[in-house]
């Protein structure tokens, strides 16, 4: 063997035992994220298939195709809902132009998804599945940082009960479709797990990308700010300048609301167009009492899903702030607060309180830790794999399900 090709066959073999190395260390959350949306994918295009799909009211209308192909198949179905407004950002950026006599518009979604989404598809050549790989690939990493991040604080069964429970979620549907869910949580993830490695400037920075992917990213700074301080036991005299790191999620947000004042004159327009017919405007207590009644009355049938899917959403939303309050100090103080802010943000959108509890990581944590040792586990992970199942097939059928 000549002398030119050993340092080139060690290199490649250094590499290999990395790549082996690394595969070893994420087993759980790489098997995870293949075995959840592998099958999750094949079930979808199946429906696709058996059952015509209904057309999207965000989308024009389109001739039936005698044979869908690939496309339509695995990522077509994928996109409905919201991802019409991120594809539409993407590509033609934001105009603030209102879709119909609802008054919504495209200015009510934060930027970092469709500008990810728009950079992914000039290398792929087309937004939809840009879409898919960018909400994947953040899926992937989150499942890995999230299994990670419970390690620190839990043994390893505990850990792959957090991220089968994450994966599992009878919501986390929308972890792979076209929304800026699985972005949103990986920013947050991150933040946290920077936080607990005290790289307060790179968590201040994950702060900020999750401040300009939904504007509840804002909440991560009061997160960050007491998981600073529980790691020096609330010690005021241990805290540092360094602290000031986490103001740098402010920008975030700051940076989209100078944007929207620079090119509409208006920097809270997310806010305004968020409150409109269809989304924020009438969702409130007076409807989370109605929909209330009426589950208890027996009175959620008729024709339309929709009755039953705000009862559910309801549910979800008492749920997660119950299980907000149990993750106080499960394992950390600042995570359950900061669950518990989130959760409390979100009311006034209670009607999707299921998509955004996704992306509430301590809500699983907590669970893992109470029930991933009892017998009850695999019984309730198979129920929620099931109700996974039936909500994503809803979905990709444009029956609205979040």
């Amino acid at each position: 063997m000549s002398k030119a090709r050993r340092p080139a066959q060690a290199t490649w073999s250094a590499i290999g035992s990395g790549l082996s190395a690394w595969g070893r260390a994420n087993a759980v959350p790489l098997v995870v994220f293949f075995a959840s949306r592998a099958w999750l994918l094949l079930i979808v295009a199946a429906s696709i298939l058996l059952v015509p799909t209904a057309q999207n009211p965000l989308e024009p209308a389109q001739p039936p195709t005698p044979s869908p192909s690939l496309s339509a198949l695995l990522v077509d179905p994928w996109t409905a809902w919201d991802g019409a407004w991120y594809r539409r950002i993407a590509v033609d950026g934001y105009t603030n132009l209102a879709l119909d006599e609802t008054g919504q518009r495209d200015t009510a979604f934060f930027p970092l998804y469709p500008i990810t989404v728009r950079l992914v598809a000039a290398v792929v050549g087309d937004v939809d599945l840009a879409g898919l790989l960018v909400s994947h690939a953040a899926l992937l990493a989150t499942l890995i940082l999230f299994y990670r991040l419970v390690r620190l604080h839990s043994e390893p069964a505990i850990a792959g009960g957090a991220v089968l429970l994450l994966a599992f979620f009878p919501f986390s549907y929308f972890l792979g479709a076209m929304y800026s869910e699985s972005l949103f949580l990986l920013a947050i993830v991150c933040a946290f797990t920077f936080g607990e490695q005290e790289r307060w400037w790179a968590a201040g920075l994950a702060g900020a990308l999750a401040g300009l992917t939904r504007v509840t990213g804002i909440l991560i700074v009061p997160g960050l700010l007491l998981l600073y301080l529980e790691r020096r036991q609330f010690d005021l005299r241990r805290c540092r300048w360094d602290c000031a790191w986490i103001l740098v999620a402010l920008l975030g947000p700051a940076l989209h609301a100078a944007f929207l004042q620079a090119r509409f004159g208006d920097a809270f327009l997310f806010v305004r167009s968020q409150y409109v017919p269809g989304w924020g405007a009438g969702v409130g207590l007076t409807m989370a009492l109605e929909t209330a009644r009426s589950a208890l009355t027996g009175s959620l049938g008729g024709e339309s899903i929709l009755p039953l899917m705000h009862a559910v959403h309801l549910l979800a939303w008492c749920a997660a702030l119950a299980i907000s309050f149990l993750a106080w100090g499960r394992p950390r103080i600042a995570y359950g607060v900061w669950a518990t802010l989130m959760v409390l943000a979100s009311f006034s959108l209670w009607r999707s309180a299921g998509r955004y509890a996704v992306t509430l990581f301590p809500l699983f944590m907590v669970g893992a830790t109470l029930i991933s040792r009892r017998r009850l586990f695999p019984w309730l992970l198979l129920a929620s794999a099931l109700a996974l199942v039936v909500l994503a097939v809803l979905f990709a059928h444009s029956i609205w399900t979040g």
